[in-house]
């Protein structure tokens, strides 16, 4: 394979992005792994009286909504606008933005050890992690003194303010019907949000930051993305530019929106 033929190909179905995309999620999924030392001292120990949490949206549920079902939707998308770009660039921003926004916020977790609001209910005491250490496990131990951000809310906002840009991107109809579809992503992850302070699994403001580092996350990449887009247009209407040939027009434009 020639190299011109490597770079079309890698950049047509999104090597590099499905890359930086597996180690992103490689390196959240380590951070989260990590324990704090015995002698961990939280930045932010307010408000944690609150009586035992409950879980009305598991992180495994979470994760096959925003994995699974979040993927089968934009292959449903990309299917009824018929989009010329291929599905797998698509899905390779959409994983590279949620992985990215996993990462941060993963690193704040652990930056942070905000405990959770029931920690007082949980270990008794003062709720310090000294005195959690002898009564949780290790795991319960390490997922108590996560709380900020909150990785519901980043990885849910993140999800849906992806789809919603994409939709709001290639549907320009604003009719009722439309905007509801179109605002079902986002109002999603609120919910998620929303169950996670009722649960008394996360502070207000732990969702807030995690909403903050999702939209923020997935307005990047998808910007990114859609430039990419329009520089493969402008490229298409100039020829000679970098021998790109005039198929690459109808992929930017229906991707745009714009047949």
């Amino acid at each position: 394979m020639e190299l011109k033929t490597f770079f079309k190909f890698s950049k047509e179905y999104g090597i590099v992005d499905w890359v930086f995309a597996l180690i992103l999620f490689a390196v959240s999924f380590g951070i989260d792994s990590i324990s704090f030392p015995d002698y961990f001292v939280p930045y932010i120990n307010t408000d944690i009286s609150s009586p035992l949490k409950t879980t009305t949206f598991t992180y495994s549920n979470l994760l096959i909504t925003c994995m699974l079902i979040c993927s089968i939707t934009i292959i449903a998308i990309w299917i009824i606008f018929k989009l010329e770009k291929s599905i797998f660039k698509v899905l390779s921003c959409y994983f590279l933005a949620i992985s990215l926004a996993m990462v941060i916020s993963s690193s704040l977790k652990i930056l942070i050890g905000r405990p959770r609001p029931d920690t007082i209910a949980l270990c008794d005491g003062d709720g310090s992690y000294t005195q959690c250490q002898s009564v949780l496990d290790k795991n319960t131990l390490k997922s108590q003194f996560r709380s900020l951000p909150s990785g519901h809310a980043t990885i849910s906002m993140g999800s849906g303010v992806f789809l919603t840009m994409l939709l709001c991107q290639i549907w320009k109809s604003f009719n009722m019907m439309a905007c509801f579809i179109k605002l079902m992503p986002v109002c999603f992850a609120l919910y998620v949000g929303v169950t996670r302070i009722c649960d008394r699994t996360s502070h207000s403001d732990d969702v807030i930051l995690g909403y903050f580092i999702g939209t923020v996350i997935s307005i990047f990449v998808f910007t990114s993305f859609k430039y990419d887009v329009e520089n493969d247009e402008e490229r298409s209407e100039n020829p000679t530019v970098n021998g790109v040939s005039s198929s690459t027009s109808t992929q930017a434009m229906q991707i745009r929106g714009y047949t």
